[in-house]
């Protein structure tokens, strides 16, 4: 692909850039579908037709917006990923920015630069909210598409690789995506990680111990999320099922994030009847119950 990259470039002169899944290629960008055409963007004087294997587009590209591998022009990876996010399905746009974050190609800072490259152009409106669900956590696209079909169901997970770890401290497993609170972990079986027959023992053996820890598990393929009414429905009812967190009793040191001179009515009931200094003077001011005192009298001693 490089080659026929390069030689598409050198065919259509000085001005060419190339774009979309090819500059995805050059820039390896991960999880990027496989693309079989060559996309090159030229300047709207040189007109050149589609030829088999080539997709050519009249397009003019900031210089800020080009840089050079190996000698050939090539969009940015910030213009890249918002031109892939144009022309992919959202799935697919999602799991490239996920993982170009995991492997350092983009910067969390870049999502902005990336809302910027958007701003003005068509189709902006539907994909611009794609960003709000982005996450370098995601160690796959499987686990990107579990993510947001349970997001979409108002089932947004709690936290991405979780760590379990057992009463020693030693870690029985990293789950994809967790609620913690509800003691449920979902992992994404991929085929090239989990069809051989040592993961499979492996991961019923960690599956055991993670019962044992009162945690429940479910496990979806490639193939559940083509049927994401399935996810959801396993989901949800899973987090049913499960027990309700147990409010944790509040302690002094909970107030630790009291605003300095927050008044003593914004506090809870229960912890207005208490009298308490901040170990940071000068940050936090002590408070306590203010209570309506009879005034005092004033006694005069006579001679």
């Amino acid at each position: 692909m490089r080659a026929r990259i390069r030689a598409a470039l050198l065919t259509l002169g000085p001005g060419a850039v190339a774009t979309l899944t090819s500059a995805a290629h050059l820039l390896e960008l991960p999880y990027v579908p496989p693309d079989a055409a060559v996309h090159v963007a030229t300047p709207a004087a040189l007109r050149r037709r589609d030829q088999q294997g080539l997709v050519v587009r009249q397009l003019v590209i900031a210089e800020a917006d080009v840089t050079r591998l190996a000698g050939m022009r090539v969009t940015t990876p910030v213009r890249t990923v918002a031109d892939l996010l144009l022309a992919l399905h959202r799935q697919d746009a999602i799991a490239i920015i996920d993982g170009a974050l995991r492997e350092g190609r983009l910067a969390v800072d870049d999502i902005e630069a990336v809302r910027g490259q958007l701003r003005r152009r068509r189709g902006v409106v539907r994909v611009r909210p794609w960003l709000d669900h982005v996450d370098g956590r995601a160690e796959s696209p499987l686990e990107t598409r579990i993510r947001v079909i349970c997001t979409d169901a108002g089932l947004r997970p709690e936290t991405l690789q979780h760590v379990i770890r057992d009463a020693d401290g030693y870690i029985l497993a990293v789950a994809d995506l967790a609620w913690p609170s509800r003691r449920l972990l979902v992992e994404a079986d991929g085929a090239a990680v989990h069809s051989s027959l040592e993961a499979l023992y492996h991961d019923r053996r960690r599956q055991n111990a993670l019962i044992a820890q009162g945690y429940t598990i479910l496990r979806f393929t490639w193939e559940d999320t083509r049927r994401p009414g399935y996810v959801v429905s396993a989901v949800r009812a899973a987090l049913a099922a499960a027990p309700q967190p147990v409010p944790r009793p509040l302690l002094i040191r909970d107030l630790v994030g009291v605003a300095d001179g927050e008044s003593c009515h914004q506090l809870p009931d229960q912890l207005t009847g208490l009298s308490w200094r901040s170990p940071c003077p000068g940050r936090f001011r002590p408070f306590r119950r203010r209570c309506a005192r009879a005034p005092r009298r004033s006694y005069v001693r006579r001679s």
